[in-house]
């Protein structure tokens, strides 16, 4: 009787493994990857940038600039000719080593806007924006193997 239920055991946890893999197949065949890079040299407190990529090209990042008394995120959205920004910015109600929540941050404002792959802006002109996208083209990869 033990025979027969270390058999059944042994043939239950085989096809048990086999589904597990068939799905990581499955996953690996959509080709979606994320990948998160520290961006040197744009922000004192650091930055941080997490990039989407769907079959080897980029999708969408969203960054986050760390400063000393606030933090913004810049949203992009990668099209075909042109790429969609919006930046939210924050400010810390404390100093930054003592934020330790949300509760910590209060939002200002948000603005979006389109600019092309050079990073000009296209339509009317943003004069208080973040204009990292030639750090940001310069250091992250736009295309993955």
């Amino acid at each position: 009787m033990i025979k027969y239920i270390f058999i059944f055991v042994l043939f239950f946890v085989s096809c048990s493994s086999s589904i597990q893999k068939k799905d990581l197949v499955s996953n690996k065949n959509l080709k979606d990857t994320i990948i998160t890079y520290n961006l040197e040299g744009i922000s004192i407190e650091g930055a941080e940038v997490k990039v989407s990529y769907k079959a080897s090209k980029i999708l969408n990042s969203k960054t986050i600039l760390y400063g000393e008394t606030r933090k913004a995120i810049i949203f992009y959205d990668f099209d075909t000719q042109k790429i969609k920004v919006i930046e939210k910015y924050y400010s810390y109600k404390k100093s930054l080593e003592n934020v330790e929540s949300d509760d910590d941050i209060e939002f200002i404002k948000e603005q979006s806007y389109y600019i092309d792959y050079n990073g000009s802006v296209i339509g009317r002109p943003i004069e208080d924006r973040i204009d990292i996208f030639k750090e940001f083209k310069d250091k992250i990869p736009f295309n993955i193997k």
